[in-house]
């Protein structure tokens, strides 16, 4: 409870409490590394794979992904939980990225977000330790649903694309949709086109509306 109460006085989601969570956590279960994605399917999904031991092409995170329930959903899981301990030690990824790095053994616990997108947290052991238990599972479950997401959430604006995000600053600059088109240097409809985005992002269906908003 006190790594939940101390993430939270950080700012839960911001880069502090997630450093802050992630290193006190691996200290509770004894782990020697630690990452956190913010998007596990996404990441499996890519055709890029990280060249390391915290690449997420393994068959602990294809097995994961595939079996999440819905949004508000915390999943925690070691290795032996989830892959058969055979399958694991075939795999690829351990004798390629895991074995080589002296690690062994891995913990995760997984947060379903609104829309389908996965955050996670990861631990691995060195290897010839202990395999992770039940208690330490539960413990790093505790931590998870207490702190709730590791990344803050996402903006309206950071759903934008670029061109989008200079439209709307063109917007609260006064701009009308023509003059932004001209600054801009593109079409009038392109700029309208941009604009329902931008109405869409934000949940407004007028420019008052959008003007209207709190300011950051």
């Amino acid at each position: 409870m006190r790594i939940v109460a101390e993430g939270h006085e950080l700012g839960a989601g911001t880069l502090a409490a997630r450093a802050h969570v992630l290193d006190a956590a691996r200290a509770l279960v004894g782990a020697v590394i630690r990452g956190a994605v913010r998007d596990m399917r996404a990441e499996i999904a890519s055709s890029v794979r990280r060249d390391d031991v915290l690449t997420l092409d393994t068959p602990y995170h294809h097995r994961v992904a595939a079996s999440l329930g819905t949004a508000g959903d915390v999943f925690t899981a070691t290795d032996a939980e989830v892959v058969p301990r055979r399958e694991w030690r075939a795999s690829a990824w351990v004798n390629e990225r895991v074995r080589p790095s002296r690690l062994d053994h891995f913990l995760g616990s997984h947060l379903v977000l609104e829309g389908g997108a996965v955050e996670g947290m990861g631990f691995m052991r060195a290897a010839g330790d202990r395999p992770f238990g039940a208690e330490d599972r539960e413990l790093l479950h505790l931590v998870h649903l207490g702190i709730g997401r590791l990344f803050a959430a996402p903006t309206p604006r950071d759903t934008l694309s670029p061109r989008a995000r200079d439209t709307l600053d063109q917007l609260l600059s006064g701009a009308s949709e023509k003059e932004a088109a001209a600054r801009l240097r593109i079409s009038p409809h392109t700029v309208h086109d941009y604009v329902k985005q931008i109405y869409r992002a934000y949940r407004v269906a007028s420019r008052a509306e959008l003007l209207a908003l709190p300011r950051r």
